[in-house]
């Protein structure tokens, strides 16, 4: 996931499923960890990940953060004795970590103007193809 977030240029499929998955939400909050996040992804997005919308993107938040909640009283039930650091602690907090910061990357990709799987596959994936060539032109010509 670290490998991913250090990645020049990242395509990145946004689902509903994604956005609910710890593992690429947490690959999101790499790439952004590592500096001009919208700068060096190529988001698409499929039709059921509705990130356009405040309400909408909320509804992600609000995942997170009941999710969030729930482990937080699970771990007071449990105890953070028991509680490895190397399993799900780390995992627990990666989660935490998602839940305060899904608004931004959200809202992020949200402003974003974002690549339809459909207009992609009408031409051959050519629009992806060329904004990727064009963006590394442009990193070129900078230097």
């Amino acid at each position: 996931m670290q490998q991913i977030g250090r990645g020049t240029a990242i395509i990145v499929v946004v689902s509903d499923k994604s956005l609910r998955s710890p593992y690429c939400m947490y690959e999101l909050l790499e790439i952004h960890r590592n500096l001009n996040f919208a700068d060096r992804i190529f988001p698409i997005v499929q039709d059921d990940a509705k990130i356009q919308q405040l309400e909408d993107r909320w509804e992600y938040v609000a995942h997170w953060k009941t999710k969030h909640k729930k482990l937080e009283e699970l771990l007071q039930t449990i105890g953070t004795g028991v509680v490895s650091s190397s399993g799900g602690f780390s995992e627990y907090k990666r989660i935490q970590e998602i839940a305060h910061r899904a608004d931004e990357l959200l809202s992020i990709l949200g402003r974003m103007n974002t690549l339809q799987p459909a207009s992609l596959e009408a031409n051959n994936f050519e629009l992806l193809k060329n904004s990727i060539i064009d963006w590394f032109q442009k990193l070129r010509s900078e230097g």
